[in-house]
């Protein structure tokens, strides 16, 4: 049976490994635009980015609720760390690819349009709701302490 601390670790690896996606779509708008590979295919007017933006947010509000019923619905089943931990994990993941639609999307809409700075803002909205949703250990403890039994540091 795995240590707590190694659970934290793995929590972590995992909020990691679904932050770093946003980065990598920075680095390649910015290797695209230096390299002149991108290409126009459409053109939008500006309402199409702005209902864009507008629904990166939607997406990145709209995971708490979501996160919080899934976390409420498997809260009872909770019978050890382990089980903590999966659970915690699993509504990370749910979360932050929810959040990852947003920056999905601000990537597609540059590969059509060209575009950079509305696809970039929609990136960074995506990775502030992700760093939001992150396993922080704040988040962890606030957890721990709606458990009715103690879970382990």
């Amino acid at each position: 049976m795995a240590k707590p601390a190694v659970h934290k670790l793995i929590l972590r690896v995992i909020g990691i490994s679904l932050t770093v996606d946003t980065v990598i779509y920075f680095v390649m708008i910015w290797v695209f635009r230096r390299l002149d590979i991108h290409r126009s295919f459409f053109v939008f007017k500006d309402i199409f980015y702005i209902l864009e933006i507008a629904l990166s947010l939607i997406l990145v509000i709209a995971v708490e609720p979501v996160r919080e019923r899934i976390w409420m619905s498997r809260k009872a089943v909770i019978t050890s760390p382990g089980a903590f931990y999966q659970i915690l994990a699993a509504t990370t993941i749910i979360s932050m690819m929810i959040v990852d639609l947003a920056g999905i999307l601000g990537f597609v809409t540059f590969l059509f349009t060209g575009q950079v700075f509305f696809p970039c803002l929609m990136l960074a909205i995506s990775f502030a709701g992700k760093m939001f949703y992150f396993p922080w250990e704040a988040q962890i403890d606030r957890r721990k302490a709606e458990l009715s039994f103690p879970i382990e540091a």
